[in-house]
């Protein structure tokens, strides 16, 4: 005991292993407990609803937790209460009042119980920002407007970025556009090129090994990739992300193709921004549909 400073559980082996039972049980490990993080909290509350009856589905007991679903983790509530005294911290990020009270009435918590600390998730250190494309997509051309010549600016000065495409073989055309830019012919086809190198799926599992050290330890500042890479890189280093796409609504206004460039930023039944009525609905249980709303001009301002 007292190797460790955390224990990561799956509620699949919180709630049937009985190993861990049997450990978490011991008075060593109570005493070496200080607390319970529940991450996703409001999980808490849909596997609850399903475990309660309120969903009856019998294919649900058909198949048990064969599916993605899993409606047995209705019992979390439960085993929390009995297997720790330890207090215990609930993350979420969104959920109404309904489902916090759903929560607390799973879990027997009373309002004395339980404090809640409330932040926004807004990041106004990042900028977006839209740029109309000049040229054809697959020429990746664009990229001549971002990147300049080599010799002017050396590789130390450059934005650690990541330039995200579509398909694959549009990370080599990307690449290339890069050479022109900077006036480095062939450049791209070097694997130890110190300005880009790009990563998706095919590519060698020991080159994505040392793209991705590269780019960590400061030796390469540009990575061309797919979503491959992901999504979710929280890597310090990155201070701008480059996604390629189109507007087909306004490259030929006479077809009316919709796409997701042109989806109208917010939820169907309310007009107004996406994320105010997340706030207002997270924070207070209902979407705002009038701009004039008080709490929509106070969550604005």
């Amino acid at each position: 005991m007292g190797k460790f400073n955390f224990v990561y559980l799956s509620p699949k082996i919180f709630l049937n292993n009985q190993m861990f039972t049997n450990v978490s049980f011991s008075p060593m490990f109570q005493n070496q407990l200080a607390l319970v993080v529940v991450d996703e909290a409001h999980m808490i509350y849909s596997w609850g609803l399903v475990q309660s009856g309120q969903k009856k589905l019998k294919i649900l007991v058909r198949h048990q937790d064969v599916g993605v679903f899993q409606p047995s983790y209705g019992n979390l509530g439960g085993q929390l209460l009995t297997k720790s005294q330890a207090p215990m911290l609930l993350m979420l990020a969104t959920s109404p009042p309904q489902a916090v009270q759903a929560i607390k009435d799973n879990l027997l918590l009373l309002e004395t119980h339980i404090n809640i600390l409330q932040g926004k998730l807004t990041r106004p250190e990042i900028h977006i920002i839209q740029i109309p494309m000049s040229c054809l997509l697959k020429s990746a051309n664009d990229l001549l407007k971002v990147y300049p010549i080599k010799d002017q600016t050396p590789e130390s000065n450059i934005v650690p970025s990541l330039v995200y495409s579509g398909p694959q073989n549009h990370t080599l055309q990307t690449l290339r556009a890069m050479d022109v830019a900077q006036g480095t012919p062939d450049q791209h086809l070097n694997a130890s090129n110190t300005f880009a190198r790009r990563y998706h799926a095919c590519t060698g599992q020991r080159d994505k090994e040392d793209t991705i050290k590269a780019f960590t330890d400061n030796g390469l500042p540009i990575i061309a990739c797919t979503l491959a890479l992901g999504m979710g890189q929280n890597w310090s280093r990155v201070q701008q992300v480059i996604h390629f796409g189109r507007d087909f609504a306004k490259i030929n206004p006479s077809k009316p193709i919709q796409s997701d460039d042109d989806r109208m930023d917010a939820l169907a039944i309310t007009p107004l921004c996406l994320r105010v009525a997340f706030a207002i609905h997270n924070r207070w249980g209902y979407i705002p549909l009038d701009a004039n709303d008080p709490l929509y001009c106070d969550e604005v301002s």
